[in-house]
Formats: structure tokens, C-alpha cells, sequence
């Protein structure tokens, strides 16, 4: 799956507590935050997350990784580990969307984790 709706954010959250690995825990955390704050400010300034595409598009690359660092059936159940280098590149797509999108954003930004 690709498009992450707003209850799949909070499932992802949810599941990536349960981690027993503490530092891809903590790093698979703060990336769902960084996702979750940037629906937050999608449904802030437009229709929506589910309606605005730049958005979810410019998150794809974070949309993957957290998807892939959460253990499911489809990897056995064992996540690979996730890490800040990975989140860090995952969010250069969303740092050029914020710049490129900024008038439309009302000059609210986001937090970034690494």
C-alpha cells in the first residue's frame, strides 16, 4: 500500500510502539510524528489530506519507510531497522514541498526529526 489515510498514520503509530528494537522504535516514531504533523498542516490550509496530492506525494518516499520498517506478515513479522539517515532522506521530497508550497501553507512549517 502506498497512500497512508489518516487511520492508517494511527495504526502505524500504534504498531510501531509495539518494536522491540528501542532505537528503530524511536526512530519509526518520530517519523510517523513527522507524517502526523504534516496531514495536520495539510488539513490546516486545504480541503484535506485525502483530497490535496502534493502533499501525499511529496510524502511518499516517508510513506514507504514507515510501512516497510513495521512488522507485518508480508516480512514475517520481523521489521528491518529503521534509521535517522533513512528518515532524514525519506523527508527531503516534504522539506521541498513546504518551500515550493509556502504561500499556500499561510508560512506554517514543520518540525523535522533529523
Amino acid at each position: 500500500m502506498l497512500y497512508m489515510n489518516e487511520s492508517d498514520i494511527w495504526q502505524a503509530a500504534h504498531e510501531a510502539k509495539r518494536l522491540t528494537d528501542e532505537n528503530s522504535r524511536a526512530v519509526l516514531l518520530k517519523a510517523v510524528q513527522l507524517l502526523r504533523d504534516l496531514v495536520t498542516l495539510t488539513n490546516e490550509v486545504s480541503d484535506g489530506w485525502a483530497y490535496w496530492r502534493a502533499p501525499c506525494r511529496a510524502a511518499r518516499q516517508l510513506q514507504t519507510l514507515i510501512q516497510a520498517g513495521l512488522p507485518t506478515n508480508r516480512n514475517n513479522f520481523t521489521a528491518p531497522v529503521t534509521t535517522a539517515a533513512q528518515v532524514r532522506k525519506a523527508s527531503a521530497p516534504i522539506k521541498a514541498f513546504l518551500t515550493r508550497e509556502a504561500r499556500q501553507l499561510q508560512g506554517k512549517t514543520l518540525v523535522f526529526p533529523y
